[in-house]
C-alpha cells in the first residue's frame, strides 16, 4: 500500500509500494529506474512544460567557507563523490560549484570547481588559490601535478596515452604533440596559414611542402620571406619576394 501525504486535499508527497517517493506527481519512478532496487525521488511540477525544482538551501546566511547545499554519492559507508555550493566571499549573492571524488585509499578530493563567474578550473589534486582564483580572467584552467599538466585529445575508440594529440607542460617543455600519423594545421581568420605534415615537412603557402621548410608564395599581392638582423627591413641579411 502506497503512503500519501495530502494539503487542502491536494496529495503532496507520495510513498508507493516500492519505496519510491513522488512530489507532485502519484507515479514516482517516471523513467522506470529501479531495476537493481533503486529508489527514486521524482520531484513534478504542476504546470505543463514546467518541472519540478530540488532546491538545497543552508539554515540563515552561509558565510565564506560555508555549505549551501551537497550531494553525495555513498558506496555502503563510504562517501565516495560530491557535488556542493559554498559561498566565494563573504558577500550574500555569489556562489561556486565545487565536484569532488575519491581516490582507491584516499579522501575526497575537489577535482574541479566553477567559480562564481562561470570559470571552469580542473585539476587532479586539491585545488590551490592560484588554480581557483586567477587574476587573469582565464574561462578554463587546467593544473596537474608538480612535474606536469598534460590534456590528451583522442577521436572515439583511440587508446588514451597512445593516440590522439597531447596539449600540456612539464617542467622542462611545453608540449603540443600529435600521436598519430596525421598532419598538424596552423589557421588564422578561417583560413589554413601553415602545415606540418606527418612525416615533418613543414609548408608555409602550400599544404604540400616537399622539403623539409616550403615557404611558397603564389600571388603578386603576397609578401616575401625576410631574414632580418635587426629592427628594419633596410637592414635584411636577405630577402626574397
Amino acid at each position: 500500500m502506497s503512503l500519501t501525504a495530502t494539503s487542502g486535499g491536494t496529495d503532496g508527497i507520495i510513498i508507493d509500494t516500492s519505496g519510491n517517493v513522488g512530489i507532485g506527481t502519484a507515479s514516482p519512478n517516471l523513467s522506470s529506474n529501479g531495476t537493481y532496487g533503486n529508489k527514486v525521488l521524482t520531484v513534478s511540477g504542476s504546470v505543463a512544460g514546467y518541472a519540478g525544482i530540488l532546491e538545497l538551501a543552508s539554515v540563515g546566511y552561509a558565510g565564506t567557507g560555508g555549505n549551501m547545499g551537497q550531494i553525495q554519492f555513498v558506496n555502503g559507508t563510504s562517501r565516495n563523490a560530491s557535488i556542493s555550493s559554498h559561498p566565494e566571499t563573504s558577500v550574500l549573492d555569489n556562489a561556486f560549484l565545487n565536484f569532488s571524488t575519491k581516490a582507491t585509499g584516499g579522501t575526497l578530493t575537489e577535482r574541479m570547481r566553477i567559480d562564481s563567474t562561470g570559470r571552469t578550473i580542473i585539476q587532479s589534486g586539491t585545488l590551490t588559490a592560484p588554480a581557483y582564483t586567477p587574476a587573469q580572467g582565464y574561462p578554463l584552467h587546467v593544473q596537474g601535478i608538480a612535474s606536469q599538466s598534460l590534456i590528451s585529445i583522442g577521436r572515439a575508440g583511440q587508446t588514451t596515452g597512445s593516440q590522439g594529440m597531447i596539449v600540456g607542460i612539464d617542467t622542462t617543455s611545453s608540449y603540443l604533440w600529435n600521436r598519430d600519423n596525421v598532419n598538424i594545421s596552423f589557421g588564422t581568420a578561417d583560413a589554413l596559414k601553415m602545415v606540418i605534415l606527418a612525416g615533418g615537412n613543414v609548408g608555409i603557402g602550400t599544404t604540400s611542402p616537399s622539403e623539409m621548410l616550403q615557404v611558397q608564395k603564389d600571388q603578386a599581392a603576397e609578401s616575401g620571406v625576410n631574414f632580418i638582423n635587426n629592427s628594419t627591413a633596410a637592414g635584411a641579411a636577405m630577402r626574397l619576394e
